[in-house]
């Protein structure tokens, strides 16, 4: 759910390899998950149910403890 100017846009998926850099409006069905720093924490396909259940697992490990 990226938005932004296309040139900026471009350059975050050139840097976590994703997407198309040519045209940023094209989306993909990956999912990137990024840590507060802006480092890759994972890749998950986004039409496989079990992809979710990684990502929600790996998401809750960048939470602060409550």
């Amino acid at each position: 759910f990226l938005t932004g100017p296309d040139e900026v846009v471009s350059q975050i998926l050139a840097s976590v390899k994703l997407g198309s850099t040519e045209d940023p409006t094209q989306h993909t069905s990956r999912l990137v998950l990024l840590d507060g720093q802006g480092q890759v924490r994972g890749y998950y396909q986004g039409t496989d149910d079990q992809a979710f259940e990684f990502l929600e697992r790996d998401l809750k490990t960048l939470q602060p403890a409550s």
